[in-house]
């Protein structure tokens, strides 16, 4: 359904940065320049997010089913791309009852936000909430769905926002599992992890050493990989993640061929610049696990994780987070934080100890977006309060 543009007098007054633009257009219309634009940017964005790449977005869109196709959000000054966003058009959400805009994503997507150059990031956001407040468009906000809630991104849209009296919102969040490189090592990984743990890891060593020579071994950091090197790890990930539990359940990328071509496009784009290496074990000739980890700026993703099932005895997914733990500050110095992309509660928390909050993050920008996320907020209240008086009213509880 075409949606129409709301006339609403808006009584916010900020000022306008005449050097700066703000559009938005469909992924599927930008030119290669403008590709390659957004390429440039990302050395220099405040936070690194390679689910915001155009690599990643084009072979999503390439391969992927989705029934909304993405739209892009640049901010330029000038010539020169300063920001970008990924969103998706819709009519409504349970956080707000509005046409907004809602950051787009696939299933393999485990983070959103926006590109912001990291000097030019407020007049950047500035002027894009100068875009919601007055733009010709029907939009009332902006809603990101698992934003890295205390980065540097989302404290200067917040505090921009802020400035603007656009009202904002944060959802619940949740714990995520992360690393860094420069603060651990052996030492302070033994240090950090229970005596038990510890103890289980050194037995599951001792269990691969009994059928063969166990190595831990990173292909490409730093981009020090060749495309054939690269490619046969992909092999190697795609067909250990399609073991085991996906398998059974039909969601490994190797359970579909649209997934794996995703995957195998997406990993050439990004080997191809030097932002794609992986984690793995291997006993004497075979790889028996191995993690996909993508780089944006100086962070990296573990995108996809993936073991042999026959070497459960040797817990071949715990030891590869643990070595990496362990090796990191030898050969991943570059990088300030490894994303882990787990689930809260994964078994990554019990060997990597940092934690950062993902969770919602909603943006209303006109006068019936802010009345709507408030009185969204109201219910869910109400809902809390009735939903706690009914457990102390349970004898059970």
């Amino acid at each position: 359904m075409q949606l129409k543009s709301l006339n609403i007098a808006r009584p916010v007054h900020l000022p306008i940065y005449t050097k700066i633009s703000v559009r938005l257009t469909p992924f599927s219309r930008l030119s290669a320049a403008e590709l390659e634009a957004w390429r440039q940017l990302e050395p220099f964005v405040l936070d690194g997010n390679p689910f915001i790449s155009p690599d990643f977005i084009g072979a999503a869109v390439g391969h992927l089913a989705s029934e909304c196709k993405p739209e892009v959000l640049l901010i330029q000054r000038g010539e020169e791309l300063i920001g970008v966003g990924v969103f998706e058009a819709v009519n409504s959400s349970r956080s707000l009852p509005l046409p907004h805009l809602l950051s787009w994503s696939t299933t393999h997507t485990f983070l959103d936000g926006m590109w912001l150059h990291r000097d030019a990031a407020a007049p950047a956001a500035t002027a894009m909430w100068e875009y919601m407040l007055r733009g010709s468009h029907p939009w009332h906000g902006l809603e990101f769905s698992r934003s890295a809630q205390d980065s540097a991104t989302m404290r200067i849209l917040s505090d921009t926002a802020e400035a603007a009296h656009i009202s904002h919102w944060n959802g619940p969040s949740r714990q995520r599992a992360k690393l860094s490189p420069s603060a651990i090592g052996e030492h302070n990984f033994l240090q950090s992890v229970s005596v038990k743990r510890a103890k289980s890891l050194r037995k599951g060593w001792r269990e691969l050493e009994k059928r063969g020579t166990p190595i831990f071994e990173l292909i490409g950091p730093g981009g020090q990989a060749t495309s054939d090197e690269l490619r046969t790890a992909t092999e190697h990930l795609l067909r250990l993640e399609g073991m085991g539990w996906k398998a059974e359940q039909g969601s490994a990328l190797n359970s579909d061929a649209r997934q794996a071509a995703f995957m195998r496009e997406m990993a050439a784009s990004f080997g191809a610049r030097g932002q794609l290496f992986f984690s793995q074990i291997r006993v004497d000739d075979e790889v028996i696990a191995s993690v996909a980890h993508l780089v944006s700026g100086t962070q990296a993703f573990a995108f996809k994780l993936g073991w042999n099932p026959d070497w459960e005895r040797g817990c071949p997914g715990f030891q590869l987070k643990a070595r990496i733990a362990c090796d990191a500050h030898n050969e991943l110095t570059h990088l300030e934080s490894i994303d882990s992309c787990a689930s809260e509660g994964s078994f990554i928390e019990h060997v990597w100890g940092e934690r950062q909050r993902i969770g919602a993050c909603l943006f209303a920008s006109s006068i019936p977006g802010r009345t709507a996320l408030n009185v969204v907020q109201g219910l869910r209240w109400i809902k809390g309060c009735l939903l706690h008086r009914g457990r102390k009213a349970d004898p059970s509880c």
